[in-house]
């Protein structure tokens, strides 16, 4: 996997606006499929297998399996941990993108 430079995604954004935030995330964690990216996302937001499973309409050894995959693809042990580097990645894009706009407000480029 290419390293990932929020600069780069910015840039990227800017000219080619995201149309949801799954194509954020599939951008963040490249290293998923899209299926995984939907159950990585409601995992991260809080919600339960069972709940995944009824919003994705697969069974819950299906949303296990995608999990699994993520967990395996990202190198993290448990959910927890995969919430957590979810958290880390989302944070700092949005941070970066915030700061971004406030120092082109600010500070604005000849």
């Amino acid at each position: 996997m290419a390293e990932l430079h929020t600069s780069d995604l910015m840039t990227q954004f800017k000219s080619n606006p995201p149309p949801d935030i799954f194509s954020v995330i599939n951008t963040l964690f490249n290293e998923l499929s899209d299926r995984e990216t939907i159950a990585f996302y409601w995992l991260s937001q809080g919600y339960q297998i069972n709940e995944i499973s009824i919003a994705m309409k697969v069974k819950p050894e299906t949303i296990k399996t995608y999990l699994t995959r993520c967990k395996q693809k990202l190198n993290q042990k448990n959910n927890l941990e995969l919430r957590l580097l979810y958290q880390c990645r989302i944070n700092t894009f949005m941070v970066s993108c915030h700061l971004n706009v406030f120092f082109h407000v600010c500070y604005p480029t000849p």
